[in-house]
């Protein structure tokens, strides 16, 4: 299916790329080493939607450009995932990969997330927008407990009609949000 879906979207493939050259240079896939099922590391693409940091642009908000906020807003951003789908680092329904720095906070609950393949959405996106990290993690691993097609399905739909509806989140992401690895070492201080 991610074969079909990249070439029936080759168009967007070859466009994109060069409105990033032209807004923002080389290069033009935003790669990131993430963690993937049995807690195995994979390099995940995007399309690059942010400036490099500079003293002029040191923010998020200043380093995103305004073809960066239509591909995050329309989420063209997340279409190179579609190469990690095919090469079978993720499936289109699952736990959303996070990085390997946190992978020494998470509980033994939460680690089994990375028992199924990572996803392009999963339960914990249609359900809440930006949930606190405790949330995220229950949606995880009620999804791993609980998989199904009739959910992975179920997921689909959601993901079409929250597509479908886009906000101003996307742009920017979850900025209020710390760091898991940051927040976990803050409640052991507390």
């Amino acid at each position: 299916m991610s074969a079909v879906l990249i070439l029936l979207l080759s168009p967007v493939f070859l466009i994109a790329p060069l409105f990033i050259l032209i807004s923002m240079g080389a290069p033009v896939l935003f790669k990131q080493q993430r963690i993937g099922l049995n807690n195995q590391e994979f390099e995940i693409y995007k399309f690059r939607s942010m400036r490099n940091k500079s003293e002029k642009y040191s923010t998020d908000s200043q380093r995103i450009t305004k073809f960066g906020r239509f591909l995050r807003i329309s989420r063209v951003d997340e279409f190179p995932q579609l190469i990690n789908i095919l090469k079978g680092d993720m499936s289109f329904i699952g736990p959303r990969p996070l990085i390997p720095e946190y992978l020494p906070y998470y509980t033994a609950d939460e680690l089994s997330r990375h028992h199924v393949r990572p996803g392009l959405s999963g339960l914990s996106q249609v359900s809440a927008s930006y949930p606190a990290w405790e949330e995220q993690f229950a949606y995880d691993v009620t999804y791993v407990n609980r998989l199904s097609l009739k959910m992975d399905i179920s997921i689909l739909f959601k993901t079409a009609a929250k597509i479908a509806t886009p906000t101003k989140k996307l742009i920017s992401g979850n900025a209020e949000r710390m760091r898991f690895d940051l927040y976990r070492m803050e409640q052991k201080k507390q």
